[in-house]
């Protein structure tokens, strides 16, 4: 059910980082959405050492536009999954969800362009 959620919240953070025009290159769509995954990967990281969730959401909500509300869903995805115990685990994760918000970001992207 939480994978759901997440691939859900990819799709909706996708479509409000991406360039406002269609015809937006290949180039500038893995711009957008490589910065929103390190972004992502920053927030996981934050996930994981156990900052509090409304501490990771007064960083996103400090971003202003598409790209805060791109954040707050960032946020929200990261608080789904849940802390690992050990650091490799943790770099783990932060990796994996970085991996995933790119690629979710990138296809979403790519279809919606056509």
């Amino acid at each position: 059910m939480a994978r759901r959620y997440i691939l859900l919240a990819n799709f909706l953070i996708a479509i409000s980082m991406m360039p406002a025009s269609a015809k937006s290159s290949r180039e500038d769509v893995h711009d957008a959405c490589s910065k929103l995954s390190g972004l992502a990967y920053g927030i996981m990281e934050l996930r994981q050492i156990g900052v509090p969730m409304p501490e990771a959401m007064e960083l996103a909500h400090g971003a202003e536009g598409k790209l805060g509300a791109a954040l707050v869903q960032v946020v929200k995805m990261a608080y789904l999954i849940p802390r690992q115990r050990s650091s490799a685990q943790q770099v783990e994760a932060a990796t994996e969800f970085q991996s995933s918000t790119y690629g979710m970001c990138y296809d979403s992207a790519l279809n919606g362009r056509r």
